[in-house]
């Protein structure tokens, strides 16, 4: 009967309520409720447990949008153009479940200048005896004549349970011209080389070998490649007789991030982590 209620709760949440999801752990639904600037609201929010095993939380919280801009000459007239947005959300709440105060902040952002476009979603959230936090990230930077630099990331940490990836796709202009990915993961450091570029303007896809450091060296597969134009799907993989890879796809849009990351731990099972926002 309690699940049934909650169930039905639920349900009018989602109908009244505007949300974000994250499946890992609870479902939250949020209604602004107070106009305090122009682009300035204070709401509130309820959280639900996945399995709807215990009550609610529930608390305030404070929403801020700002918008960035540049300007242009065309024609000897000055534009003024949009280059990107920035959310700022503050939330403070009481966790039944964990009997504690919550407090969690997320920051969303994306700009585009002439040399650079970069997108950012981080999420930390803190409570009693643990915390939680969630990223994604990508900065990609063209410097006519001098370089080309993607720099790739995606990260889930819950209590100490953490999962993470980071690609910096690299290629000098001058002299030494041969692209490398540096990568950082919970399989280790590695350096590798592309042997097919998908994405040739900033280096942020591609297949590349190379070698892999965790404790000993390993031959090395990294493959990342861009599709939709918002999306990030990548392998690594460790090759040797105990092979370990991971799998990630992430979809970078500021009115909904998504993260996924499996990853095949020592005991060949699989494990990871997964959170969605809309």
């Amino acid at each position: 009967m309690k699940k049934v209620m909650i169930a039905v709760i639920v349900l009018i949440s989602l109908i009244t309520f505007g949300f974000n999801i994250d499946l890992s752990n609870d479902i939250t639904f949020s209604k602004n409720i107070w106009t305090v600037g122009e682009n300035s609201n204070i709401g509130i929010w309820v959280s639900y447990p996945i399995d709807f095993s215990y009550l609610p939380g529930v608390g305030l919280n404070y929403n801020d949008k700002n918008e960035f801009f540049t300007t242009q000459k065309v024609f000897l007239k000055t534009i003024k153009l949009k280059a990107g947005e920035r959310y700022f959300n503050l939330n403070a709440g009481y966790d039944f479940e964990k009997n504690s105060i919550v407090l969690s902040t997320a920051v969303k952002k994306y700009k585009n200048d002439l040399i650079s476009k970069s997108f950012s979603y981080s999420h930390t959230k803190l409570f009693k005896n643990g915390s939680e936090e969630r990223k994604i990230s990508l900065d990609r930077y063209l410097i006519p004549t001098i370089a080309k630099v993607s720099i790739f990331s995606t990260s889930y940490n819950n209590s100490g349970i953490n999962y993470s990836i980071s690609n910096y796709g690299i290629q000098i202009q001058r002299y030494f011209t041969v692209p490398f990915v540096l990568g950082i993961s919970d399989l280790g450091y590695s350096v590798s080389v592309p042997i097919g570029v998908f994405d040739d303007k900033y280096i942020s896809g591609y297949f590349a070998y190379g070698i892999l450091y965790n404790e000993k060296y390993y031959p090395f597969f990294n493959f990342q490649v861009p599709f939709n134009k918002q999306y990030y799907l990548g392998i690594q993989m460790r090759m040797s007789n105990d092979a370990n890879f991971m799998i990630y796809l992430s979809k970078l849009n500021i009115d909904n991030p998504i993260s996924i990351i499996v990853k095949l731990n020592e005991n060949n099972k699989f494990e990871g982590g997964f959170f969605f926002e809309y």
